[in-house]
């Protein structure tokens, strides 16, 4: 329909400038004399252009896009050269080329240039995106307008040149180092492949030289008539299982910059990494520290949206029993929620899990602070990380408040 307007409005343009020059022409038979003429020979190569122009294939302009790179991080400009051909060369008077942004790019700087090719057949503008935003953006089209210099006819073409950037979340470096944890009074994560976490009872064997005294179970014993000690479960504490929460949150950008930070610097240690991320949909990393199983978490991180509501909460539970038999847990949130806290008590190895709490905040709400208080009685490690101070915070890893 849009292009129905077009070509009708095109006609009558056409129809109108016949009838301009018919006019001139009639005007000097009748008339006569020098300025008559004149009139009509001086109207002429401007009625000529405009027919010429709305009878251009303006289809057949070549439109090519080039960027410096396709992938970028958070905040690092483009640099982007737009190069039109043309099949032949036509003196366009001027030509407004205009890259048509994806909707989170518009923000980021202007795409729009009013250029005066006349005669060449190829011509070009650059221009540069400043701050660009996380996630996958693409590019699809580009405009180029032109017209003659009455205005009266006016050409526009839209033309598809396809291209796609990663934009990755900013995140820093820091040193993942765990703390060594003692096995009576659970000081953090141990540095050694395997401990026993002496809170968690997997059962009784009989007893073995090397088995401390308080281990002996006494009741176990007076059954078997024979010393029996209490087996604990192992923790793998290479393994680390991130939960990210991707609940709608004013904050969420920092998040996935803490969590990417957090990401990188684990799997740099040596140690493993999971991700469960859980919004509208679920996406889940298993277990692993092979070099493509980063840029996979880094890509999800880059294209990660908050569009959850309360999946999170609400299947929490769930895979916190699935993950959280022989790994440490870290949830990264950036709202603390009653239901969450309700959900993290109901698990029944709590000392396995820290929260992550990222904030823009400057001073934590009453009631953050009393849910944070309260996880803590429950020996569930939180830290809160402001935001600008990821790195103190990241210094940090393994302790407990």
């Amino acid at each position: 329909m849009k292009s129905l307007l077009k070509g009708t409005r095109l006609a009558w343009n056409l129809a109108f400038l016949i009838l301009l020059v018919a006019a001139s022409f009639a005007y000097a038979m009748f008339q006569g004399g020098f300025v008559s003429w004149f009139l009509l020979y001086s109207l002429l190569p401007f009625v000529v252009y405009s027919v010429a122009l709305a009878l251009y294939p303006l289809k057949k302009l070549r439109v090519r896009r080039k960027l410096n790179k396709t992938e970028f991080q958070a905040g690092e400009p483009l640099v982007c050269t737009i190069e039109i051909e043309q099949p032949f060369p036509f003196p366009f008077f001027f030509g407004i080329v205009e890259d048509v942004l994806p909707e989170k790019l518009k923000n980021s700087g202007s795409a729009k240039i009013v250029l005066f090719p006349w005669w060449k057949k190829r011509f070009s503008f650059q221009y540069s995106l400043s701050n660009l935003p996380r996630g996958s953006h693409h590019f699809e089209t580009v405009r180029f307008k032109t017209g003659d210099l009455f205005g009266i006819i006016e050409r526009e073409g839209i033309y598809s040149a396809k291209n796609h950037i990663v934009v990755y979340p900013p995140f820093f470096e820091f040193q993942y180092r765990p703390q060594q944890l003692s096995l009576e009074k659970d000081a953090g994560f141990a540095r050694t492949r395997y401990i026993k976490d002496v809170s968690i009872v997997a059962g009784v064997r009989e007893y073995e030289p090397g088995d401390k005294l308080s281990w002996i179970d006494w009741k176990a014993t007076a059954r078997h008539h024979s010393i029996m000690t209490k087996e604990f479960e192992q923790l793998n504490s290479q393994q680390i299982v991130c939960f990210i929460d991707r609940t709608k949150s004013s904050s969420f950008e920092e998040l996935i910059s803490f969590t990417a930070s957090f990401s990188k610097a684990v799997l740099k240690n040596g140690s493993k990494l999971g991700i469960v991320s859980v919004g509208k949909t679920k996406k889940v990393f298993p277990i692993s520290n092979h070099e493509h199983h980063w840029k996979h978490i880094l890509y999800h991180l880059a294209v990660a949206d908050c569009d959850g509501e309360d999946e999170f909460i609400n299947q929490l539970l769930e895979e916190l029993n699935k993950w959280g038999q022989h790994s440490s847990i870290m949830i990264m949130t950036s709202h603390l929620h009653p239901s969450l806290i309700d959900k993290l008590l109901a698990f029944p190895k709590p000392r396995h899990v820290t929260i992550w709490h990222v904030t823009k905040a400057v001073e934590k709400p009453r009631r953050d602070q009393e849910l944070i208080d309260k996880l803590r009685r429950h020996s569930i490690t939180v830290r809160t990380v402001d935001a600008g101070m990821f790195r103190d915070a990241a210094q940090r890893v393994g302790s407990r408040q």
